[in-house]
C-alpha cells in the first residue's frame, strides 16, 4: 500500500529493497511472482527476471529513473527502469 492505495498482490517482496526518490514522490521495490522477480516503480511493473543480485540496491538516478542489478541465467544485468507518465 502506497499513499493509501492498495497495489497488486505478489508472492513476496524483496526484503529491505523498498526505496524512495530523493524528493519522496516516487517509490520502487522488488516484487516476486512465482520464481520470477520484477521492479515495481510507482505501481508500474518492469520486466521479469530470475532474481535480484543479493546485496544490491535500487537506486534513483533521477526522479523517474531507477537502476538495479538483476540475474538472467548466469548473466548479471544493470537495469535502468524509466517511468513514462504520458506514453505516446
Amino acid at each position: 500500500m502506497v499513499d493509501g492505495v492498495e497495489g497488486k498482490e505478489y508472492d513476496g517482496l524483496g526484503g529491505g529493497m523498498l526505496t524512495f526518490s530523493p524528493d519522496s514522490k516516487r517509490v520502487a521495490y522488488w516484487a516476486r511472482r512465482g520464481d520470477r522477480w520484477l521492479v515495481v516503480l510507482d505501481g508500474v511493473e518492469g520486466p521479469e527476471y530470475a532474481g535480484c543480485i543479493r546485496g544490491s540496491r535500487l537506486v534513483f538516478e533521477a526522479p523517474d529513473v531507477v537502476r538495479a542489478m538483476a540475474a538472467k541465467g548466469l548473466d548479471c544485468l544493470l537495469l535502468e527502469i524509466r517511468l513514462v507518465e504520458n506514453p505516446p
